[in-house]
């Protein structure tokens, strides 16, 4: 019987949570908002992913990161690791609408706020999330956000400028290449 009213309450908490999480990805943080929330900006990569049951029958993802440099913040040990609810054991899955996904091995920057203690640990849900990836063509490092849309810098208002997501083997204008360090010296001008 208290599985029976878990599994109702984590449908309805669910239900709210998904339209909470369209709500969130409506309001649109700007860059200094999601450097003044979060308590942690790192750049790194997923070693590990590890999913667990937790006691009330719900699914908690550890995603430990290594390779770690600090943007803004300070953490104790050469890794770090963030809870995320939601993931998958085995073919059972339990996803929270809004929020982050994570791959193993890929290069994230994350904006982090109340790990541990949060639905989302991530300012703005995914708005906190972006993945770095190598482009070979032209030999920089650039930055994807959670729509897959392509960084290529901050406009006077403060958000982040995108293009859409290029197809294989792109052509990207001059103007539009925004290396990984020109995007953690621009998020470095919002720090107090």
């Amino acid at each position: 019987m208290k599985k029976i009213i878990f599994i109702l309450l984590l449908q309805i908490f669910s239900l709210n949570l998904a339209l909470t999480a369209n709500t969130l990805s409506l309001i649109e943080k700007k860059v200094p908002q999601l450097v003044e929330e979060a308590g942690l900006i790192l750049l790194g990569t997923v070693e590990h992913l590890n999913a667990y049951y937790m006691k009330n029958g719900g699914i908690l993802t550890h995603v430990t990161l290594e390779d770690i440099t600090i943007i803004k913040g300070n953490i104790v040990n050469a890794s770090y690791t963030l809870e995320i609810y939601g993931g998958q054991i085995g073919n059972e899955s339990f996803d929270i609408p809004g929020a982050p996904t994570f791959s193993q091995d890929r290069t994230y920057i994350l904006f982090i706020k109340n790990n541990k203690s949060s639905i989302f640990p991530l300012v703005g849900g995914s708005q906190g999330q972006f993945t770095v990836t190598y482009n070979n063509e032209y030999g920089i490092t650039q930055i994807f956000n959670s729509n897959k849309q392509l960084i290529i810098g901050i406009d006077s208002n403060n958000n982040f400028l995108t293009i859409p997501p290029p197809p294989t083997n792109p052509y990207i204008p001059l103007e539009n290449l925004y290396p990984l360090t020109r995007f953690i010296e621009d998020i470095e001008t919002y720090l107090p």
